[in-house]
């Protein structure tokens, strides 16, 4: 595989690289190339036991899944507008008060757009309240967290270019959003290959960093007007994305009426717990609030 990527001009690759990969085939088995799993029943046990999780910020949510942890990754996809990246800021601003870091890229909105996403959900206000907000007490629900929130600007940015920003601002859970945007330096004769590499090299960033994974996609038009949202209705994938993913979210909202301030959050794949099906929840658009 590798020989065959030098003879398509992959510029990454080198004979070098094929010369070290041989020679870790050849390494010696007793060597930590191949360290040997631990096979304690109590270290196995605590590892995938729920109080290891990270708590999702929506309690009704959380309640169905019990949470997701380290080396897990997580989908959270919908149509255009309905509201993926202040699901993802809500649900941050959970994760930055159980003490956790989160490193947000961002390539879809504009940064100072997340950060405000951020803020409105942190201190349950709109814009024109923040506004009116005009001592230090008053900023505390924000000011006690945001220097364990890490964004950066990810347009035109490779995938391979997150892991050492990661390790370096100690995250504890990062954000592609959107994982689709990112370039990845290997060649691919399709889109879907590509986007199938893109998401192997997430699982792969989580389980390096040891990090909880949040992958930011569309949902193509077969959800469109749809209340439950399956992860065959990825965009431009129904395999390659959904095969890396622990858990799946679909955000749907009601078809064919106004903004009604509700919101379908469907889970198609869930690893860690088992429970798929659909949750309703409210959505506060201006202060950026989910609740039961």
């Amino acid at each position: 595989e590798i020989a065959a990527r030098v003879m398509n001009g992959d510029e990454n690759y080198s004979f070098d690289h094929i010369k070290q990969v041989l020679e870790k085939s050849n390494a010696d088995p007793n060597s930590d190339t191949f360290k040997e799993y631990a096979s304690d029943i109590k270290f196995v046990l605590e590892q995938s036991a729920p109080s290891g999780r990270f708590s999702y910020a929506i309690p009704v949510l959380q309640e169905k899944t019990t949470g997701a942890g380290r080396e897990n990754l997580i989908i959270v996809f919908g149509r255009p507008e309905v509201g993926k990246s202040s699901f993802v800021a809500h649900n941050n601003i959970g994760y930055l008060r159980q003490g956790l870091s989160v490193a947000y890229f961002g390539n879809e909105e504009p940064l100072h757009k997340i950060m405000l996403n951020h803020i409105r959900a942190a201190l349950e206000k709109n814009d024109d309240e923040l506004r009116e907000l005009n001592n230090v007490a008053a900023h505390e629900g924000w000011n006690t967290i945001r220097d364990k929130f890490h964004l950066f600007d990810a347009s035109g940015m490779s995938i391979s270019d997150t892991g050492n920003i990661i390790a370096n601002c100690g995250a504890d859970v990062f954000v592609f959003d959107q994982t689709d945007k990112f370039s990845i330096n290997n060649k691919y004769g399709e889109n879907r290959e590509r986007l199938k590499a893109l998401y192997v090299k997430t699982r792969e960033i989580a389980k390096d960093s040891k990090c909880l994974g949040i992958d930011v996609s569309q949902a193509s038009a077969l959800a469109e007007g749809k209340i439950f949202l399956g992860y065959d209705m990825l965009d431009e994938s129904r395999t390659g994305k959904p095969g890396e993913a622990d858990v799946i979210i679909g955000i749907a909202k009601n078809p064919n009426v106004e903004e009604d301030g509700m919101r379908h959050l469907c889970l198609s794949k869930n690893k860690i717990n088992g429970w798929h099906g659909r949750v309703t929840v409210a959505f506060d658009y201006e202060r950026n609030k989910w609740f039961n």
